[in-house]
């Protein structure tokens, strides 16, 4: 009886830690916060931060001038820049493409998350992967 008790609370412990997302943007961006909602439906733990510098921010984690969007956020040591889906997000953290550091949806795109209406079908957009050198690649396409 104590190993089934001990092996389901192990079991119940494993599934229910969900990834903390380190969330860096102003406090007057609305568009992340509902990014950050979206973020917390999918089972992410957000934690939401204001620096007085964002730019410090997106340089200290590498992102490319050219990828910056409204908002920075960190799950597990990557980065992802701007309105990222929670399904490119899962996909990149279960298999990082080699040597690359972080995705980003440059700008800030009318159909993307966060910035989509509620129940619209992302469009429009780009998702791109970058390394620590700035090179990038096509991650994916909407």
């Amino acid at each position: 009886m104590k190993k089934i008790l001990f092996f389901t609370i192990t079991l119940i412990a494993c599934f229910s830690q969900a990834d903390t997302i380190d969330l860096f943007k102003s406090t007057s961006c609305g568009c992340c916060k509902l990014w950050g909602d979206i973020m917390e439906d999918e089972g992410y733990q957000v934690d939401t931060f204001h620096p007085q510098d964002l730019d410090a921010v997106k340089s200290k984690w590498g992102v490319p001038p050219v990828l910056k969007s409204c908002h920075t956020a960190v799950i597990d040591g990557y980065v992802f820049e701007g309105h990222v889906p929670e399904a490119d997000i899962r996909k990149f953290l279960d298999n990082p493409p080699d040597g690359m550091i972080g995705l980003s949806v440059p700008g800030m795109p009318a159909l993307s998350p966060g910035m989509a209406p509620e129940g619209a079908e992302y469009e429009n957009f780009n998702v791109v992967a970058f390394d620590k050198d700035g090179n990038m690649m096509l991650f994916n396409k909407y």
